[in-house]
């Protein structure tokens, strides 16, 4: 298991590269050829896609638990039953949402605050990247062959080229006809269809023909397996859309595309930084889940304690080195102009490492198929931070960036009891006598953020970044030493063997 870990981990550190070198000019450059109220159309479009995913996802999500346990068992019968079923279950999906998606589009500017003169592109902009959210549903359910058999290595092979191709199509579209926010959804239609080509070929060859799909296949007993799960499910990623998404939503409402643009950029640049803790966090899903299909309960036990520490540490160093340096990270890769959003991608940041840990939790939840009452909580939470969101929008008599800055505050803390509280407290009750070690977690993540922040200020203090290949090389030398702190002061010494095991 460890030397197929380590090829994961490598290729993660490969798409994480390639994540943060296109991450650094793929937002200003979106944002400097379209302008910031052109460029805030985008976020938006992304987060319609959000919503539809809650309810295709959680099929893939549910189909993977399945799949996974038949694949590591050889039942290759039933896993074709699941595959099938689910592929015929997502196709219908697809054709239940379309109507809803054409509606949406007509009436684009009863939904969202657009301007007059980009509804037209904007429309465009909505067929194209709804489009190749439907061809990327089913490229994720032939995708999960690959996670069944631990094989993210050649998952990231898929990544890379959907972040590769995707960035220069913009480009040579922009360069060789017009600068248009068209295009942005245009690239990722075609992107999506190279990457469903890519996904059928190794779903063929990691299966060597004994996983098959066809009508035939089709099973009810588990269509209504598969969506027992997949329900919960949708319900919970409601939830999580209602805590993680709907901030720009409300900005968009309330101050117009200028001020939702800010936040959408300030946001990505929080996604990319989560794409770098996933290098970390994805690693232990497929292993968790191999281990529980194997009935092998304390193994689970131990991976789920170590794994969360192990995420959610290092995510706090690497979290904690950017909020030190957030400034120099606004002014050097969007500009001057963006320094006063400082504080809202510091609070964009700041719940992430919880997140990864508690991911480590999920894993354990979705592998025993309990995720209705954590559904329900997230479900619950969701609300109160709608709720919680207007009210400050409405009521607060301060001015409009500190009234920002405030929603995010609340978010922040919605976030950190949503994702590490109840899936912690979850786990907890599958698996129980972990409550101590559930807070010693969670403390030594506050510390390690802490820490880190101090010695980036510190750093910073001594030097300061005056271009961007400055700010990567200080960025990457703080990062190394908040995460050497972490490792020797926060982990144990069988912890730090198990990490070098796996990047020796």
């Amino acid at each position: 298991m460890i030397p197929q870990t380590r090829k994961n981990l490598y290729t993660n550190i490969a798409n994480l590269v390639v994540n943060i070198v296109v991450g650094i000019y793929y937002t200003p450059y979106l944002v400097n050829q379209l302008g910031l109220a052109a460029y805030g159309i985008i976020p938006l479009t992304l987060i319609v896609n959000q919503y539809i995913s809650v309810l295709t996802g959680s099929l893939t999500s549910a189909l993977s638990r399945f799949y996974t346990i038949y694949i590591q068992k050889e039942n290759f019968a039933k896993a074709s039953e699941v595959i099938s079923t689910s592929l015929i279950a997502i196709f219908v999906l697809i054709l239940f949402i379309v109507p809803f998606f054409i509606w949406l589009v007509i009436d684009l500017d009863l939904v969202f605050n657009i301007p007059k003169q980009l509804q037209q592109a904007a429309q465009l902009l909505f067929i194209f990247t709804g489009g190749s959210f439907f061809v990327s549903l089913i490229s994720s359910s032939l995708n999960i062959s690959l996670y069944a058999y631990n094989r993210l290595d050649l998952m990231n092979v898929i990544t890379l080229t959907r972040i590769g191709f995707k960035f220069l199509l913009v480009i040579v579209f922009f360069e060789s006809i017009e600068v248009n926010i068209i295009f942005v959804g245009l690239s990722n239609l075609c992107t999506e269809l190279l990457v469903l080509i890519l996904n059928i070929y190794f779903f063929l060859r990691q299966t060597k023909k004994k996983v098959k799909f066809g009508l035939s296949y089709f099973v009810r007993t588990t269509l209504v397996s598969i969506l027992g799960m997949a329900v919960w499910t949708v319900i919970h990623q409601l939830g999580d859309v209602a805590i993680y998404r709907v901030d720009n939503i409300i900005v968009n409402q309330y101050w117009g595309t200028e001020l939702s643009g800010a936040l959408g950029a300030v946001s990505e640049f929080g996604v990319y930084v989560s794409l770098v803790v996933g290098v970390i966090s994805s690693l232990f899903g497929p292993i968790i889940l191999i281990a529980y299909s194997k009935q092998n309960h304390d193994e689970v036990q131990k991976l789920t304690m170590n794994d969360s520490l192990i995420v959610g540490v290092l995510s706090a160093s690497i979290v904690g080195s950017l909020i030190g340096y957030s400034v120099p990270i606004l002014e050097i890769w969007l500009g001057k102009e963006f320094v006063v959003y400082n504080s809202w991608l510091i609070l964009k940041m700041l719940s992430l490492p919880f997140f990864s840990a508690a991911g480590i939790y999920a894993y354990v939840n979705r592998s025993w198929n309990k995720v209705k009452y954590p559904a329900l909580f997230t479900v619950v939470l969701g609300v109160i931070n709608i709720i919680g969101l207007i009210l400050i929008s409405e009521k607060s008599t301060i001015d409009t960036m500190s009234v920002i800055k405030l929603m995010l505050f609340f978010s922040v803390f919605i976030i950190i009891v949503q994702s590490y509280g109840v899936n912690a407290f979850f786990f907890n009750r599958i698996y129980p006598g972990n409550a101590g070690q559930i807070k010693f977690v969670f403390l030594k993540i506050c510390i390690s953020i802490c820490v880190s922040i101090c010695s980036s200020t510190i750093l910073l203090k001594v030097y300061q970044p005056k271009n961007l290949v400055e700010l990567v090389l200080v960025l990457s030398i703080t990062i190394l030493i908040s995460v050497l702190i972490s490792v020797l002061t926060l982990f144990s010494t069988q912890q730090r063997l198990f990490i070098f095991s796996i990047i020796k």
